[in-house]
């Protein structure tokens, strides 16, 4: 199975023999893994948030503000299309 880029652009998928990648809204991603059915969802999610701990151990802030790419709608970009190593 063969993926153009035209393909995962508008589809939000790309895949090969072992699994599907389904490129989310958020963009996130959700994998399925075609042998086993396993499917791992969420993957790519971004989260910062403080610390008021030392370098041994985290203790989060009284006060912390969260920030996350879970409910961000990201403006994706090609950066590079052709082959992963031209080397």
């Amino acid at each position: 199975m063969s993926n153009t880029f035209a393909d995962v652009f508008q589809n939000g998928t790309l895949g090969n023999e072992f699994m599907e990648v389904n490129i989310n809204k958020n963009g996130s991603l959700t994998i399925k893994e075609r042998n086993t059915g396993a499917i791992f969802e969420e993957l790519n999610v971004y989260e910062e948030s403080g610390n008021a701990g030392d370098e041994y151990d985290f203790s989060p802030p009284r006060k912390d503000v969260i920030i996350t790419t879970k409910g961000s709608i990201p403006e994706i970009s090609v950066v590079h299309n052709g082959n992963l190593c031209d080397g």
